[in-house]
């Protein structure tokens, strides 16, 4: 996990593999003054059926490209970011994760999968949910970043 110099952005490059089902991804988050976040990603994934993360993709994007992206949306945003905590990087991560977790158990979209309230377990309304928003939503998004299919990958 990185930040950039000035604190705004988190850069968190994802790399992992299930049942022969590989995972590479690049994530940057940043929280605004008005207490939205953003967050970028070159690849697509669980939507945020919180509203605590605005989501965007930009495929197969590199970092420096998708840094980009994500500084223009927080310019487009009407806010300006709030800097991180240097000393608390992937704890200023994970905290947007646990916002997002308590207002999906909330909504009863999910229900904590520990006792200790550090992951969820989508419940079948929340399933319903996100099926719907990722084909509805995301998806017909990503339609129009067909053209980007092809793009080779940092590390590919």
């Amino acid at each position: 996990m990185f930040i950039t110099e000035d604190r705004m952005v988190i850069v968190a490059v994802i790399s992992g593999g299930f049942a022969g089902a590989k995972l590479k991804k690049t994530v940057l988050r940043s929280r605004l003054q008005d207490g939205r976040a953003l967050e970028s990603s070159d690849n697509p994934g669980l939507g945020d059926l919180s509203g605590v993360m605005e989501r965007a993709v930009l495929l197969n994007a590199g970092v420096h490209e998708l840094l980009l992206f994500h500084r223009h949306r927080i310019e487009a945003s009407g806010s300006s970011a709030a800097p991180f905590n240097v000393n608390n990087v992937e704890g200023e991560f994970e905290r947007l994760d646990l916002e997002k977790a308590e207002r999906w158990v909330g909504a009863g979209l999910a229900r904590w999968g520990d006792p200790g309230h550090t992951c969820v377990r989508l419940t079948l309304k929340g399933s319903l949910a996100n099926i719907q928003q990722s084909l509805f939503g995301e998806g017909a998004k990503l339609n129009e970043q067909s053209h980007r299919i092809n793009v080779p990958r940092a590390g590919s």
